[in-house]
């Protein structure tokens, strides 16, 4: 991590001994992966290993050699429950958690004597006395993290909050994401803020009510810029093969040990290699259970492996170098050879093949991914780009905070731990009502995307828990120093904004699904002002209105308004285009085209124009009949540059189905001029905004005493289980044990740190 990023060089780093016969125990955490022990005796040539931070070892140090941490240095016994690693797969042990509460629930983050916090009920409507300006609070990560480590020990605002309530209501079920994404935040800032630092600040703002519609005083004199469009088509899963040559990236796999014994092969692109029932081997964003472990079998005395995925299946490849996994005795044609990469990772050279050939990964078809430079809007990271909820009434919609589930905005809020945190602040038997903004959100757990599959990996569902590695190890470090009331401070470079359409009125399933019901383009106007209002910094509190600006310079959507509420795909792009474009800061529309989105399947390829149209519908309901002659880079071209208006005027005159909106533009317009060109959209200057502070309340914390020490489930380290760390008078988080009776994590809490952190 950044406070000692010698820690994650990989495991193949350069070690020297320690000068003037020095002990591992006089070196820092950010010296230790370094050096080997200098000591004569037992200790000498032992490689020096960090404590998991925030611990020490028994003897104090943060430094040990590895014998000291195994048993068998001196006699000394062993100290395996504080070690950390210097792999490049550092190990976030559930002790290392616990110890992160303990410190937090002895410490006073708020300043406020240690039993009080800073409350705002962001659930409650408009209309209170405090509610002119709309809402803030403005925490930073250790905060919220000492607010999360209390409500876990069953310590709750007297009010009570929605995190309490979902904790309590999800606890006993089947459901456990929700624990992960908890666990997993606080795992994450156990390593960030090892120092005692608070970390950046997280601002959660709902907006004031919108009186009338003031973005239409904006129409005529505002300018429609272009978006950036990014197409994702066939993104599912890669498929494997073999490919001669030196190995490149597609041929080098991070080796991960399971708590089992197995091991998961992960590329360098972020996808495990997997082998279905049927054969098929790929590599998926996600590990799936054991469809993504694998054994070895030495082969002789030649060096070379047979991997196994099962007990009777093995990796093999033909003589097309077409990889499958085999139902059969191992042959030369499941040999491969291990090969070991200075960077710690491992490449596999097929034993029989003439020239060499490595197992490899490649995008499926040699399509192209993606067609613009922005990663997937809902696994974030792309800096300065808010992610666009598409949400219902609430955050989190009707899956209770609890679980993932077939539809976008009940899966996010467990993947964006924050988000989730800071239900925290709306109050008991509520939830966040929508529109609502978390400056500095950022994703934590793997994986999620805006496709998703009807059979496996997801199931149905949008997003998965990965059952290895499901830290999200490109976490983004990218920060904005942006004011916020009388200062400056540092927020991710990213933003959550959760906010609803209207509903079209009810029509046949099979037609909305078409574009092909009169109501869905009916309610333009009521559209326009829900984006505007959720997106236009003037519409929140004037404290965070420089801050908003600052951070929301893209805006990241895909279908929304023809998700899950079945509106017009065509109709519901052009009016967040317009709505856009009608902000201040000019902030730049990055529009996300997906061939089975997670909600209303294959609809968003009727933004596609026929035989383009005709390709993307394969999975879903659409009629491939329904797909028109123009589509969106037709409608950029021919509106971008123009007034707000025309592109208004437009959406207003196209008239009712059967036809396509594009089709019907289109054609009223004519043929865009010769000279138009797009847009690129400008960085604006932050808007001028004063600086209020909001108002807030003190409330005491109820339940244990914040100072009682807390245990977690019993921890894992691969592939060893050791049992907890009781401390004296311990008290036991009444949401965790059941977890814990349940049984242990299925793995431990990894991440595989890129070198530069």
């Amino acid at each position: 991590w950044r406070a000692s990023p010698p820690r994650f060089k990989g495991a193949k780093e350069v070690r020297v001994p320690i000068v003037s016969g020095a002990g591992c125990f006089t070196l820092t955490l950010e010296e230790c992966c370094g050096y080997t022990d200098g000591r004569p005796g037992p200790f000498e040539g032992q490689p020096c290993v960090p404590v998991a931070v925030p611990q020490r070892f028994t003897s104090g140090s943060v430094c040990e050699p590895l014998c000291f941490t195994l048993g068998g240095c001196d006699g000394l016994p062993q100290d395996s429950l504080s070690a950390g690693s210097c792999e490049a797969g550092g190990r976030i042990p559930l002790t290392s958690i616990a110890a992160f509460m303990r410190q937090l629930l002895g410490e006073d983050p708020f300043g406020t004597g240690g039993s009080l916090v800073p409350y705002v009920d962001l659930h409650a409507k408009y209309g209170s006395e405090n509610d002119a300006g709309g809402k803030v609070v403005a925490i930073s990560q250790r905060q919220l993290a000492f607010l999360v480590a209390n409500v876990l020990m069953g310590n709750d605002v007297e009010i009570g909050s929605d995190l309490a309530d979902t904790l309590k209501r999800c606890t006993g079920s089947v459901h456990k994401t929700y624990l992960y994404s908890l666990l997993s935040l606080l795992a994450v800032l156990s390593q960030e803020l090892n120092d005692g630092s608070h970390g950046s600040m997280l601002v959660g703002t709902t907006p004031q009510e919108l009186q009338g519609e003031p973005w239409k005083e904006r129409l005529a004199n505002s300018t429609i810029l272009a978006p950036t469009l990014c197409e994702r088509v066939h993104d599912m899963a890669w498929p494997l093969s073999l490919r001669r040559g030196v190995p490149a990236d597609g041929e080098r796999f991070w080796k991960t040990t399971n708590k089992d014994g197995t091991f998961s092969l992960k590329s360098l692109s972020g996808r495990f290699v997997t082998a279905s029932p049927s054969g098929n081997m790929t590599a998926e964003r996600v590990a799936f259970e054991s469809w993504s472990s694998f054994g070895e079998e030495v082969r002789g005395g030649n060096g070379t492996i047979a991997i196994r995925s099962t007990a009777t299946m093995f990796i093999s490849a033909d003589d097309a170098r077409v990889v499958r996994a085999v139902s059969n005795i191992p042959t030369e044609r499941q040999d491969f050879q291990q090969l070991e990469n200075p960077d710690g990772t491992v490449s596999f050279r097929a034993a029989a093949s003439t020239p060499e050939s490595y197992l490899s990964v490649g995008s499926l078809d040699g399509r192209q991914v993606w067609t613009c430079d922005a990663a997937d809007f809902m696994a974030g990271g792309t800096p300065e780009q808010a992610l666009t909820d598409i949400a219902g009434r609430v955050v989190g919609g009707g899956a209770n905070l609890c679980e993932t589930a077939a539809s976008q905005d009940e899966s996010l809020v467990q993947f964006y731990s924050e988000v989730l945190a800071f239900s925290f602040f709306a109050g008991s038997a509520a939830m966040l009502w929508v529109p609502f903004t978390l400056l500095g959100a950022r994703r934590y757990l793997n994986y999620i995307g805006g496709e998703k599959s009807e059979g496996f990996p997801f199931g149905g569902a949008c997003g998965v828990l990965s059952t290895v590695d499901w830290l999200n190890e490109g976490i983004s470090q990218a920060k904005e120093v942006v004011p916020l009331s009388a200062r400056s401070v540092s927020l991710a470079s990213s933003a959550f904004v959760a906010v609803a359409s209207s509903s079209a009125e009810v029509c046949d399933l099979a037609q909305a699904v078409n574009n092909l019901c009169p109501s869905q383009r009916n309610h333009i106007d009521a559209d326009v002002s829900l984006w505007y209002q959720a997106f236009q910094p003037s519409m929140y509190h004037p404290a965070v209105q420089q801050a908003f600006g600052g951070v929301v310079r893209r805006i990241g959507t895909g279908p929304w308004g023809a998700g899950a509420w079945w509106g017009d795909s065509q109709v519901e792009f052009l009016v967040t285009w317009l709505a856009t474009s009608l902000l201040d800061g000019a902030p730049s529309m990055d529009y996300y085209v997906y061939d089975h989105f997670c909600e209303n399947p294959a609809n968003q390829c009727l933004l596609l124009a026929a035989a383009d149209c005709r390709a993307c519908i394969t999975r879903g309901s659409v009629d491939p009949s329904r797909c028109g002659e123009r589509d969106l880079r037709e409608v950029a071209a021919l509106f971008a540059g123009r007034p707000a208006a025309a592109l208004y005027e437009a959406l207003l005159a196209a008239g009712p189905p059967p036809r396509q909106v594009f089709d019907l533009i289109a054609e009223k317009q004519g043929s865009p001029p010769s000279t138009t060109t797009l847009i690129t959209p400008s960085t604006a200057e932050p808007l001028a905004v004063t600086t209020v502070q909001p108002a807030t309340t003190l409330i005491m914390l109820t339940g244990p005493e914040p100072l009682a020490m807390t245990t977690v489930s019993p921890p894992v380290i691969a592939p060893q289980v050791v049992a907890p760390v009781l401390a004296p008078q311990a008290t036991v988080s009444p949401f965790l044990a059941p977890l814990a009776a349940a049984s242990p994590f299925p793995a431990p809490l990894i991440i595989h740190q890129p070198a530069e952190f």
